[in-house]
């Protein structure tokens, strides 16, 4: 049962009825007479309701103080807060916790991405397809930095991932540093310390009982791994040896190779996280996680 409550009855709750129960003895429980029967359900049934006019409609509308801590705006160690409140949540990430929208990433199966690079005649012109791969690693991130204005629903949160995996199935065609590369079987790549930046921009909504929330309307995303390390095999339709040298080239030539396909990844990342990142924010009320904030 759910009944609107005024901000008044949220200190003391008035109830909507008042009445009276007379004692009544019974020598023998089952020797009750239909009228006292009669009486007792309704007495039952108005218990009820009044027991359900004490509790606000929406009460129980967020459990994410039991999750994670609340960062009131005008805490003197707002900054740390926050800072702490994003390395809970990525901690989080690893199982996952339905009630506050926090999905479970580690791992995290992509059934299909594909990247085209460059054009004919450029030095890297590709067509890379993944398929069934596995990410790993974005949980263990190490939150470093938060710049977050809640008034202007903006956040941007930078972190270290030690160490991101994708492990899966690969087809590419095309050229690398003017190198022809071709195959499809296994594949791996390894990423160490990926400095990754989120920039977060949200605006205001609200929901029917009044709650207001953060609607996620951009997102982006910056990387900047230390060492990347690939792996393709089964290159050149099983060629051992031009497939040893095309990734001994790779690898070499890693940087390089980044730089290039940095536009692309960093868009396709965008479409995987901002949904993640969309289902936290709908899920908690802004109040919820900032205290005090006016918007």
């Amino acid at each position: 049962c759910r009944v609107q409550h005024s901000p008044r009855s949220e200190k003391h709750p008035r109830l909507p009825l008042l009445f009276t129960f007379s004692a009544v003895r019974f020598s023998n429980p089952f020797a009750m007479s239909e009228s006292t029967r009669h009486y007792g359900q309704i007495a039952l049934i108005i218990l009820g309701y009044v027991l359900c006019s004490c509790v606000p409609a929406d009460a129980a509308v967020s459990k994410y103080s039991e999750y994670i801590a609340p960062c009131p705006v005008n805490d003197q160690a707002f900054g740390q807060c926050v800072k702490s409140a994003w390395q809970q949540i990525f901690n989080l990430m690893r199982t996952g916790v339905k009630e506050v929208g926090i999905t479970k990433i580690d791992p995290m199966y992509v059934e299909k991405m594909t990247m085209n690079q460059g054009r004919d005649g450029d030095a890297m012109s590709l067509r890379l397809t993944l398929i069934n791969a596995t990410h790993t690693g974005m949980s263990y991130a190490k939150v470093t930095n938060v710049d977050v204005v809640p008034e202007k629903y903006k956040f941007n949160i930078t972190f270290t991932i030690p160490h991101y995996e994708i492990d899966g199935q690969y087809d590419v065609n095309g050229k690398i540093v003017m190198i022809p590369v071709m195959g499809k079987g296994h594949g791996h790549a390894n990423l160490t310390d990926v400095k990754v930046t989120w920039r977060i921009q949200g605006e205001k909504a609200v929901d029917k009982v009044g709650n207001r929330f953060l609607k996620l309307t951009k997102f982006g995303m910056d990387l900047k791994p230390r060492r990347l390390h690939f792996q393709f095999d089964n290159l050149f339709n099983g060629n051992k040896e031009l497939g040893r040298m095309t990734n001994n080239v790779l690898n070499d030539q890693a940087e390089e190779i980044f730089k290039q396909m940095k536009p692309l990844m960093e868009k396709q990342s965008n479409q995987l996280m901002f949904g993640v990142v969309k289902r936290f924010f709908d899920k908690n009320p802004y109040n919820d996680i900032f205290p005090g904030v006016k918007v």
